[in-house]
């Protein structure tokens, strides 16, 4: 017998391999492969942890390779996968740093007694099927990835879903569908390699804020004209389709970091919109429906009525943030209600980042509008010194509300909320440090329970921002 077929094999049975191929030295025991494998794959483990407790079972579609050892196993192809296991029902053994977010990540788990392994009989005859998953495609014998395109087709037909980077593209050949040459290097791009590195400068938040973009599933909405807009996608498209000018065809490695990225959009800075040319009303432009058709004959999304976003309360669930009393006043502008209608519905425990991110954009848009609506603005910082022409980001604002409060009776009260929003602890929920750092791609763990700490501190001064809009200072 070469490799049995699937059978449960007992959690407690199964002992890491000390010859683990993705450690780097092998293992003196299994305390130590453990700790080698956090050392060096900690942040996966506990990614693949928290997805094992949101569905309450490994992948079915594959089993562990193990070989026989006496009354024990050793797993030679899983063992990231009895690690996360392992964690996941005794957090005090993971690196002291990542012990609370395994523990959090385990509440409500059920215990897994036992998992489908395939036993081989030897080392030698396991690595055929291990190499065959972990060196790619081959000549078809291996997995075949889906790539970039088979991704997203998968997300919008099985999930009916529209990708954030499908509804940029639906965007522009909306808005310029009379300009052929622009056409012309969107179609290129759209079925070729580039489409990741389009989507990963797209949805980098400093651009997306920079350009005015907002985004949700039913909706594109721009802060700037498109014709205000079209230098820069015209050299955004023009690097994308041609080569660069160290020979390469690939933005990828220019732009594999939010610094990098930070750093190539200030150098575009002839072509970006200017600050004081956003639109009074923004574009609303619907994404593509699943057959590919426009939402409506004109691709445009039907906008609210005034008030009507956001007017519904609604009592919070288990995955839901309280918003319960809140609505956005009709004065704010529509991707402030948007916003608000998108955080309303977003399930926060299986999408923390995604949820912190958009309760950081919610934040600054709702500052930066009530300022305007009291006839003031909110300024971005250069060099350290205000600057009407530099970006306005998280900071800039809470600072902004914080000086302007006691002018306003009906949101001096949240003087103290505001004056640690400021502050720069990361370890504070809701902190400028910790909303910047998740901005950036910091290492940070974001979970259920900090995301929902955060809206909690910041929900009472957010209520009365949304509740106010132009009469503010009146009590």
């Amino acid at each position: 017998m070469a490799i049995s077929k699937p059978k449960n094999i007992a959690v407690s049975k199964l002992d890491f391999d000390l010859e683990n191929y993705r450690l780097d030295v092998p293992a003196n025991d299994q305390p130590d492969a453990l700790r080698l494998i956090m050392d060096k794959h900690g942040d996966t483990v506990l990614g693949l942890a928290r997805h094992i407790a949101r569905h309450g079972s490994l992948n079915p579609a594959e089993s562990l390779i193990v070989i026989q050892d006496g009354t024990r196993y050793t797993v030679l192809e899983g063992n990231r996968r009895l690690a996360a296991l392992r964690l996941l029902q005794n957090s005090k053994l993971a690196p002291a740093d990542k012990q609370v977010a395994f523990a959090r990540a385990a509440k409500g788990f059920v215990r897994i007694p036992s998992i489908s392994c395939v036993i081989a009989d030897s080392r030698e005859e396991a690595y055929v099927w291990i190499q065959l998953k972990h060196s790619g495609q081959g000549s078809g014998e291996g997995a075949v990835r889906w790539g970039a395109n088979g991704v997203r087709n998968f997300a919008t037909r099985s999930q009916g879903k529209v990708t954030y980077v499908q509804g940029i593209i639906h965007m522009l050949q909306t808005l310029y569908s009379d300009d052929v040459d622009l056409q012309a290097m969107i179609d290129v791009v759209r079925h070729g390699d580039q489409l990741t590195n389009l989507e990963r400068i797209l949805q980098d938040t400093a651009v997306r804020q920079r350009l005015g973009i907002v985004w949700n599933s039913t909706y594109v909405s721009l802060e700037y004209s498109a014709t205000t807009l079209a230098p820069f996608f015209q050299r955004l498209f023009t690097l994308l389709t041609t080569e660069r000018p160290d020979g390469s065809a690939s933005w990828s490695r220019a732009w594999a970091t939010a610094k990098e990225r930070k750093t190539w959009l200030a150098d575009q800075s002839d072509v970006l919109p200017p600050v004081d040319d956003a639109l009074d009303e923004p574009i609303v432009i619907a994404p593509p429906a699943q057959d590919g058709k426009s939402n409506d004959s004109q691709g445009k999304a039907d906008k609210p009525k005034p008030g009507s976003s956001g007017s519904r309360s609604r009592k919070p669930s288990a995955k839901k943030l309280d918003t319960e009393g809140m609505r956005a006043h009709e004065d704010y502008p529509l991707p402030v209600r948007k916003l608000f209608d998108e955080i309303r519905d977003i399930d926060y425990e299986n999408f923390p980042y995604l949820t912190l991110d958009g309760m950081r954009t919610l934040i600054e848009k709702t500052i930066k509008s009530y300022a305007r609506l009291q006839g003031d603005r909110v300024m971005g910082k250069r060099r350290g010194q205000p600057d009407p022409e530099a970006f306005a980001q998280f900071g800039d604002c809470i600072a902004w509300m914080d000086d302007h409060c006691s002018a306003h009776p009906g949101i001096r009260h949240h003087k103290a909320t505001l004056s640690r929003l400021r502050n720069q602890s990361g370890k504070w929920p809701a902190s400028a440090e910790l909303f910047n750092g998740s901005n950036h791609n910091d290492v940070l763990t974001i979970d259920a329970a900090l995301v929902k700490a955060s809206w909690e501190l910041m929900h009472p001064l957010l209520q009365d921002l949304l509740k106010r809009g132009s009469d503010a200072p009146a009590d």
